[in-house]
């Protein structure tokens, strides 16, 4: 419903209401706060009757508007985050990890360097996934993807750096602090490498 001619309402409550209700509804709800004023206008204080409505419209306005933005995208950047986690760690576990291990207990096993390489390409395909998933979850269209990367990726690269520290620190896991950094390395950047291809191909943007 659109706004028509006539006598103006307050412009401080129409500016406030516009302000909080999203595009997509703020022709509809100003249009109706305006026909409302608009039938009021013999009555003492239309003025008043106004601004009345539109304080009451104000909460609900907020909350909608923090509903679909805030809210939306904090749930599907902490989604993106999980999913990518769980399936890089899962990945790493029973697929590369599995895949090595494997390889390694044939009698004609190839070399030691062959294998790691194997495990790490295997892993680097994994997180290659798992970045993409991470990009059409939680990417934004019309944001860089230096903006989108740093609000989805950084979150897990954090908790993957943690983790790392965590196994680094632990006497039972025994595994050199540079095989750590080089599995992080490779896994932080198949992730950018699969959230920008998803991001070029998607047009995001």
């Amino acid at each position: 419903m659109t706004r028509r001619g006539g006598a103006r309402p307050p412009r401080v409550a129409e500016g406030m209401v516009a302000l909080l209700a999203p595009a997509s509804v703020r022709e509809d709800v100003l249009g109706d706060l305006h026909e409302h004023y608009l039938a009021n206008t013999g009555a003492a204080h239309p003025a008043l009757a106004y601004w009345r409505e539109a304080l009451r419209c104000l909460p609900a306005l907020a909350w909608y508007r923090l509903e679909r933005t805030n809210l939306a995208r904090l749930a599907f950047t902490v989604l993106a985050c999980a999913l990518a986690y769980i399936s890089v760690s899962y990945w790493d576990v029973s697929v590369a990890r599995r895949l090595a291990a494997s390889l390694a207990a044939q009698p004609d096993a190839p070399a030691l360097l062959a294998i790691r390489v194997l495990y790490f390409l295997t892993l680097f395909l994994g997180a290659t996934v798992a970045g993409a998933a991470a990009a059409v979850i939680a990417f934004r269209r019309g944001r860089s993807f230096f903006r989108n990367a740093l609000a989805t990726l950084s979150p897990l690269v954090v908790l993957l750096s943690a983790t790392v520290a965590v196994s680094a620190l632990s006497p039972a896991h025994g595994a050199p602090i540079t095989y750590l950094a080089l599995r992080l390395l490779v896994i932080v950047t198949a992730m950018v490498i699969g959230a920008y291809a998803t991001a070029r191909l998607t047009r995001i943007p």
